[in-house]
């Protein structure tokens, strides 16, 4: 029987192989790298992908706030409109609710126009 056979090579300093299958030209310096670079720019397009459906429900979130101050701003500046009528009827009420409703439409009007420009605007 021989004592050190080529599974016991490594202890007296001579390269061996354990496992035939496995040789020095399976080994390809930068294969595993370009694998790895696949799947990082794999993943680079998932996550670009994700941060554009993020930004467009962003934008669309902005857009359906400025939709909502517009329909407000409408229905305030009608119910202006209808006090301005009664007023001109009956002159003794006085401008209070004309103003407070204009005002307040005013208001309403540059808040919707801000969340437009910041629907624009949404990087």
């Amino acid at each position: 029987m021989k004592v050190g056979g080529p599974r016991c090579a490594w202890r007296r300093g001579n390269p061996a192989f354990d496992c035939p299958a496995v040789s020095t030209y399976d080994i390809v310096p930068g294969i595993g790298s370009v694998r790895a670079g696949e799947v990082s720019k794999a993943l680079g397009q998932i996550g670009r992908l994700l941060n554009s459906w993020i930004v467009n429900a962003k934008r669309l979130f902005h857009l359906l706030i400025a939709l909502a101050f517009m329909f407000l701003t409408l229905l305030v500046g009608f119910q202006a409109y209808v006090e301005w009528g009664e007023y001109r009827n009956a002159p003794g009420q006085g401008l209070v609710y004309v103003y407070m409703y204009g005002g307040f439409a005013v208001f309403l009007a540059i808040l919707c126009l801000f969340s437009f420009a910041k629907a624009r605007s949404v990087r």
